[in-house]
Parts: structure tokens; sequence; C-alpha cells
């Protein structure tokens, strides 16, 4: 396991939404119906009654995160989770020694490209989770206008490891703040099949005691 200080850009934006939708209310009322042997009963059943909703919303977004290496994907990113910028230094030499550290491996102008559409789909998330009432909705549309504000590079801390299992390279990531871990785990196939097949006889076991002594 090495630790690397890998290359992100952090964002300073500001984001403009716009928002229609119709949003669901569900309701309920009672059925009377007749079973197969023609007895009345009752049920509930659930209506929804639909209502248009437009808005608009602004948010000031500070420290989102942009890999500039392209050894460190951003769906890796997501996986290791945030970082607190909160207990960033300023550049010391002398805080490299014992690590490796990256150049941006990734052209500004990507990473730039990747930071507006990642937070345009921040935003949409945001947008359906708070601000929409109701207990449904749908015909969903969200434009989001990103002005990117401020920028700033940091040297953000990664161990990274690779092992093989059954002749297949895997990679381990954690998190050098959090110490949160983040990578594919592998699977044996033979050790599932055994736990599936133990998982069986044991119901076969329990059904059988329960029709013995009930």
């Amino acid at each position: 396991m090495r630790g690397v200080l890998v290359p992100f850009y952090a964002y300073d934006a500001r984001c403009r939404s716009t928002y229609a939708a119709q949003v669901g209310v569900h309701w309920h009322r009672t059925e009377t119906f007749k079973d197969k042997e023609g007895n009345k009963k009752t049920r509930q059943v659930q209506e929804t009654e639909w209502f248009p909703l437009q808005g608009s919303a602004v948010e000031d977004l500070r420290g989102h995160l942009e890999s500039a290496s392209m050894g460190l994907p951003p769906s890796e990113v997501v996986g290791l989770g945030a970082f607190d910028l909160g207990r960033a230094l300023k550049f010391d030499p002398h805080l490299l020694a014992g690590w490796g550290a990256e150049l941006p491996s990734h052209a500004r102008a990507q990473v730039d490209r990747n930071a507006v559409e990642h937070i345009r789909v921040m935003q949409a998330r945001r947008i359906k989770r708070r601000l929409l009432p109701g207990d449904t909705s749908r015909s969903v549309s969200i434009k989001t206008e990103t002005e990117l504000l401020a920028v700033e590079l940091l040297l953000l801390p990664v161990w990274v490891t690779t092992y093989q299992h059954a002749g297949k390279v895997y990679r381990l990531l954690v998190h050098g703040q959090s110490g949160r871990c983040h990578g594919e785990v592998p699977v044996s196939r033979a050790k599932v099949v055994t736990a599936a097949l133990l998982v069986a006889v044991l119901g076969v076991i329990a059904l059988y005691l329960w029709g013995v002594y009930r």
C-alpha cells in the first residue's frame, strides 16, 4: 500500500435553477367489493391528485471537488466520500515526505466541464429531494446554469493498493482522512454456492422439525 497525494480542483460555484413538475398528493377512499363467495368486503384504494408546480432556486457551492487525475475516475471519488477541506494546509514541500504526489493529468478545461456537469446533476437531485412537495412527482424538468466563481488546486491524500485473487487484479483505495475504504470485493463462487446450499438444507430441516413437533 502506498500513499498518494492526488490532485483535485476545488470549485466555488453559483447555481441558478428553474424547474417545473407535476406534484402528486396521495389520498385513500374506501371501496366495497364482493369476494369469491359473494361476501361484501371493503378495502382502501389509493388515488393521486396532481398539481402543476413551477419554481426557481439559487445556491452557492463552496469546495466542490473534481479529480484532476486520470488514475482516479469520478466513480472512485464518489466511493471514497467527502474530504474535510477545513483541515487543508498551505503547500509546504515538507508535507510531501513519504508520499507520492501527482501532477494534474486532466486538462483544466475538461475538469471545468466535468464540474459543471456534475454540479448540474447534484442540483437536480437536490431540487427533487427538497423542493418538490407532495408524495410523488412526474414530468419533472430542471434547467441549471452554473457559474464557476473560483478554483484552487489541492493535493488530497489517498492510500492505494492492488492485489490478485483468482488471477484477477483488484484495487483498494483508502480515504486519507476518514479511513473509508472503497474497491471491488472479490467473490468466490464456490463459497456462494456452499452458503446457498447450507441455507437450503437448514430450511428443509426447520420445516421437517416444525411438521414433527407442531
